[in-house]
């Protein structure tokens, strides 16, 4: 995936990513923020949390596609700018999806959005 390689190519260590299931069978209107919230989640994880690890996920269902990323990296309690997160959250929500995000400090953080596609 391009946008993988694009936002980690200063990182120390690659992320590693799975892909399972018909990924080229999600619609460009669903693609689009799925590449979108990718790029902030991966960027996030790549300049702010010091992992060494990160991992990507996405997985394609028959009505549903999900994208995990998390990192082992400082996590955090209260993000400094939560603007970033707030829009990975819309994204999901104008699709009829959700996103949750768990981090707490020392512990990394794990991103997990999901959505309906036909």
């Amino acid at each position: 995936m391009q946008v993988v390689g694009d936002t980690s190519r200063n990182h120390q260590t690659g992320p590693k990513v799975a892909l399972n299931g018909p990924v080229d069978s999600v619609g460009e209107d669903v693609a689009v923020h799925v590449l979108s919230v990718l790029s902030k989640g991966l960027s996030n994880a790549t300049r702010h949390s010091r992992a060494d690890e990160i991992q990507i996920e996405v997985s394609v269902g028959r009505e549903q596609v999900r994208l995990h990323i998390s990192d082992n990296g400082d996590g955090f309690d209260r993000p400094a700018k939560v603007s970033g997160l707030v829009n990975l959250r819309h994204r999901a929500e104008l699709l009829g999806g959700t996103c949750t995000i768990d981090s707490a400090p020392g512990k990394g953080t794990r991103i997990n959005w999901s959505v309906f596609h036909q």
